[in-house]
């Protein structure tokens, strides 16, 4: 699984192309899971006050 795709333009500089699409819905499942520890953290801290 390639994380970048990289080619050489004209005067042999590489260049990175894209991102590989195979990491996304790990990205989105990290994401979910941060805003629900966060809302649950939020929750708790505002019932103890």
């Amino acid at each position: 699984m390639e994380l970048f795709r990289v080619d050489t333009d004209a005067w042999g500089r590489e260049l990175i192309n894209g991102v590989s699409w195979d990491l996304l819905p790990l990205f989105f499942l990290a994401g979910v899971v941060f805003i629900v520890i966060h809302m649950v953290y939020m929750a708790l801290r505002s019932r103890r006050r």
